[in-house]
């Protein structure tokens, strides 16, 4: 709709123009040249550096020289400067001048980035439109140039900063007005005080971390700039204190007081007349004043929120009095408005003991303050003084009975809005001796009481740890005790067996195969004489009588079965007595050896087969791959038994010249394999008669929960054994 209506009213070249500049982005336009366009820039668009050149009149210039505040007629703005210091060397206000730059989002409102400043001209400062009390909270108004009319209440000169700061009085408030220092204008302005004046200034602003507008600030460039516009106040007779700002007082008349002074800190006083007291502000040239002087002030009353004050014109000390005696405060009834800005006298309890930080009347700088938690009679409340020299901290304890002597200043309650009421008060005390400790607190304490307990504990933890290391090593040592009580009782034990299989077992087992042997030879040798004479008998027997020779024959036959299978048995009882005898003497020497007690299995299975090898015709090879993780006696011992088992049937039956033993380990199995290159055997095959070696290996397999495989063919056997490490119940014995 709108590109229809543009196209029908203008003719197509200045529509193309126009179109052209419509698509160009701001930033290839050319700089900016109005004060305006740059502070309708939202915050992100002024951040993006947008170049700037502009013309305008320097109305006011920062102390430190970091920038100025130019007025173009309808719109001002804040120009800052970089690293460049000599940049506004050269520029006073009311210069014309020519700034390029770039535009920076600024703090409040875009601000302008200079580069360089060019003066073109010099003039009187522009004429400004007076500030109504309608505008003087309009944030829309920063950085603008107004003439405004207040009365000046207070000034304060600050050397450190080069600054003036005035405070005046307009539209019900109280504002502060910022100057350039210049000693030669203090009189002039001590001249104006409590009078109305009128003066340019610029509009600030005073704002938050979030650019939200919290205040009114001015900035004014000389006090050349203030003019009087009404005549002095007019001057009264003494008053009292208590008589101020009754309802027959005139608040903008001068009016005189007598008093004495009850506390002093800088230019705040406070004053004690003969039925109230009152704090007064006295002028940064005033003489210093100390408790006990009798002054009398010329000054207007003060509206506070609970009883007027004085800013003072004129101060004069008449005499000098006894230092005024404090006013006892008891907080068991409820306390009369008289006592603000009093000097009182409390007894209390301490309760804690911190700091607070507020900035300095004399200098810009924040001053370090003590800040004393109280309680009397069941109200807390805080004490404040200067922390400065003489003030020790360390001789207040928490739980001490302390006398204070200071200012009270109560705390309104502003939820009671027909009549003043006070919901607590704080005290200003002037220095240390304000401090008076009536009752130490005993030092066990609540602070304490945590310090001995935490230490208790600490030793405690540590007499609790010492205890558990001393009884971690305790065990340790009495497992290591034990498993040396038990190694010796099983090495003893076996020592014991040994003896007793080889004096008991192996000599019986020794004794009845040499009988065996004996008698083998003696029924080889009777049945051998008792078969000749049967045979010899038979054949006389054929050449008289053929029945009878027939039944000899008979009975030869009988008998020389019976003989043969008598002596398969016995060979059979003899080789079984054999294989006893041999298990017998390897677990003898088994049990006499003990290698699994000195050494790990690997080097068991080494030490086992290096005297085999020896006296093997051929070789014996242990290889041992991966890391063997420790596991169970029996496991070991088992293990050890079956490479032996299989070695040794190796060696007696397969006729090996190559025998191999390997033993692999894992986290989770043990692996052992024995094997050799002799004639091998069918392992399904029943075993020989008196033979329980195979029968053994599958015993031992499954007490160890493990597996066992047996190939073998007329190219060697090959032995294995697989025994899981964990996750068994098999138990040492």
């Amino acid at each position: 709709m709108l590109h229809r209506g543009i196209r029908r009213a203008l003719p197509a070249p200045v529509l193309a123009c126009v179109l052209i500049l419509w698509a160009v982005p701001v930033g290839a336009r050319g700089p900016l040249h109005s004060i305006g366009q740059i502070r309708h820039l939202a915050p992100a668009e002024a951040a993006e550096a947008l170049p700037v050149e502009l013309e305008a009149q320097v109305v006011r210039c920062d102390v430190h020289m970091f920038g100025v505040f130019v007025y173009d007629g309808t719109d001002g703005i804040y120009i800052e400067r970089e690293e460049d210091a000599s940049l506004f060397l050269n520029v006073a206000a009311g210069d014309i001048v020519r700034v390029r730059g770039v535009t920076t989002k600024g703090g409040y409102s875009p601000t302008v980035l200079a580069r360089s400043v060019e003066v073109l001209a010099r003039k009187p400062l522009p004429s400004a439109p007076r500030l109504g009390p309608e505008e003087i909270n309009n944030s829309l108004l920063d950085c603008q140039w107004r003439s405004v009319e207040g009365r000046l209440v207070d000034m304060l000169v600050s050397p450190g900063l080069q600054s003036i700061t005035l405070m005046v009085e307009m539209y019900g408030g109280v504002y502060k007005v910022h100057l350039v220092l210049r000693p030669e204008e203090l009189e002039k302005l001590a001249g104006l005080m409590f009078t109305r004046v009128r003066f340019n200034a610029v509009l600030g602003t005073v704002f938050n971390e979030d650019r939200q507008y919290t205040g009114r600030v001015f900035f004014c460039d000389s006090a050349s700039d203030f003019v009087r516009v009404g005549p002095k106040p007019a001057e009264t007779g003494l008053a009292e204190i208590h008589e101020l700002l009754r309802s027959n007082f005139d608040s903008d008349q001068l009016v005189h007081v007598r008093a004495t002074i009850t506390h002093a800190a800088h230019r705040d006083i406070y004053l004690r007349g003969s039925r109230a007291s009152m704090k007064a502000v006295l002028p940064e040239w005033s003489e210093p004043l100390a408790p006990g002087d009798v002054v009398e002030l010329a000054g207007i009353a003060w509206r506070e929120p609970i009883k007027p004050s004085f800013r003072v014109a004129r101060a004069r000390k008449v005499g000098v009095d006894a230092v005024p005696v404090p006013v006892a405060l008891d907080t068991r009834t409820p306390i009369d408005t008289r006592f603000h800005q009093e000097l009182v006298r409390i007894d209390a309890e301490l309760v804690n003991v911190g700091e607070s930080y507020a900035p300095s009347q004399a200098s810009p700088e924040e001053v370090r303050r003590a800040s004393l938690l109280c309680r009397a009679g069941g109200l807390l409340f805080r004490a404040e003084l200067k922390a400065g020299e003489g003030f020790d901290a360390t001789r207040l304890r928490p739980g001490s009975r302390v006398r204070l002597v200071g200012i009270c200043h109560l705390i309104p309650n502003d939820e009671v809005s027909w009549q003043i009421k006070a919901e607590g008060f704080m005290l200003e005390l002037g220095d240390p001796s304000a401090i008076t400790v009536t009752k130490m607190a005993p030092w066990w304490d609540a602070e304490h009481l945590l310090w001995f307990s935490g230490t208790l504990m600490a030793c405690l933890g540590i007499v609790g740890a010492w205890v558990a290391l001393l009884r971690r090593t305790i065990r340790k040592q009495t497992g290591i005790i034990a498993e040396k009580i038990e190694r010796e009782s099983i090495l003893n034990e076996r020592q014991r067996v040994a003896r007793e299989l080889h004096d008991h077992l192996d000599q019986g087992l020794t004794g009845t195969a040499v009988q065996l042997q004996s008698c083998r030879k003696f029924i080889d040798k009777y049945l051998g004489a008792v078969l000749d004479s049967i045979r010899t008998s038979a054949r006389l027997a054929e050449k008289h009588d053929g029945e009878l020779a027939a039944q000899l024959g008979a009975c030869l036959q009988t008998i020389e079965a019976d003989v043969e299978r008598s002596r398969q048995g016995l060979a059979a009882v003899q080789d079984m007595l054999g294989y006893c005898g041999d298990e017998s003497r390897r677990a003898i020497l088994d049990l006499r050896s003990g290698l699994l007690e000195r050494m790990d299995l690997p080097d068991a299975l080494k030490a086992s087969f290096s005297p085999a090898a020896s006296r093997f015709d051929g070789t014996i090879d242990v290889e041992v791959r991966g890391g063997i993780a420790p596991c169970r006696k029996s496991i070991e011992r088992n293990l050890l038994l079956v490479a032996r088992e299989a070695v040794a049937n190796a060696v007696r039956h397969s006729g090996a010249r190559t025998i191999r033993v390997v033993l692999a380990g894992s986290p989770a199995l043990l692996r052992l394999e024995i094997v050799d290159d002799g004639c091998g055997f069918d392992p399904e095959g029943a075993a020989p008669a008196g033979r329980f070696g195979l029968q053994g290996l599958r015993e031992r397999c499954m007490q160890m929960g493990g597996s066992l495989e047996i190939a073998s063919s007329g190219k060697g056997t090959r032995v294995a054994v697989e025994v899981p490490i964990d996750g068994r119940k098999e138990q040492d014995s």
